[in-house]
């Protein structure tokens, strides 16, 4: 374990500074609504992605990602879920500054 943590330090250390990535994204949504009786709901999805560039033009990325999805819904009871996942992410870019994935 000691040696592929210091393996990754050394590749991240020897490449460019822009051919790794860190991708956060947050989205959190809340809504009520009070008419004789009340009701809420809130949605909040997370995701978080840390890797690197696959070539030099930054066309191909690949890297470990993890998301999270938590929902609540209240309407005389309360239902609650929350769900969360990691695995691998691939990202290919498209157009001439990389701006469509």
């Amino acid at each position: 374990m000691r040696r592929i943590i210091v393996g990754l330090a050394l590749f991240f250390i020897s490449t460019q500074a822009s051919a790794v990535f860190f991708e956060p994204n947050l989205f959190y949504f809340s809504d009520s609504l009070s008419h004789g009786s009340s009701a809420a709901a809130s949605r909040t999805f997370l995701d978080g992605a840390l890797g690197f560039n696959i070539d030099r033009k930054g066309f191909f990325q690949a890297g470990w990602e993890y998301g999270s999805f938590s929902t609540s819904d209240s309407n005389n009871g309360t239902t609650t879920y929350t769900a969360s996942a990691t695995g691998p992410k691939f990202n290919f870019y498209m157009g001439r500054h990389n701006t469509w994935s």
